[in-house]
């Protein structure tokens, strides 16, 4: 385990409110806008032109849905990948539906329930790694 169960259901309630907050605002314009000007800066830092607004969104929208299942592995330490899998494309498949029905300047997207339900795999991966990571334990100086 990572964290706490507390500390992580903390942190996943306010990750969750962040991720409605970005993913319910009535227009696409400031996250198709950021996505742009990564684009740009990307460039400009000399990256290759498939480096596209496009994919910078699918990489973005998977980093969004990464936290989700990195902390829900200390919140739901009995959850699977699987489980994991199933609620990133829930909670894509809520929030695209959301989107299509309920925000006329939002859309919703196929590649964003496939980097969403990707991001989930991701962090819960991320989550594996850390806690098999080897821990350095240090012994106490004993008056060397």
């Amino acid at each position: 385990m990572i964290l706490s169960r507390r500390i992580a259901g903390v942190l996943m309630g306010i990750y969750l409110l962040a991720v409605a907050w970005i993913v319910f605002l009535p227009s696409a314009a400031v996250a198709t806008g950021s996505v742009s000007v990564i684009a740009a800066l990307l460039h400009a830092a000399g990256l290759p032109f498939w480096v596209t607004p496009t994919a910078v969104e699918f990489v973005t929208n998977v980093l969004l849905f990464m936290p989700a299942s990195f902390l829900g592995r200390s919140f739901r330490p009995r959850w699977r990948l699987v489980q994991w899998l199933m609620a990133g494309l829930v909670g894509t498949l809520f929030i695209e539906a959301v989107q299509h029905l309920m925000l006329p300047g939002r859309s919703a997207q196929v590649m964003d329930i496939v980097a969403n339900t990707l991001g989930a795999a991701a962090g819960y991966g991320l989550a594996l790694l850390v806690e098999q990571r080897p821990r350095q334990v240090t012994e106490p100086d004993r008056g060397r």
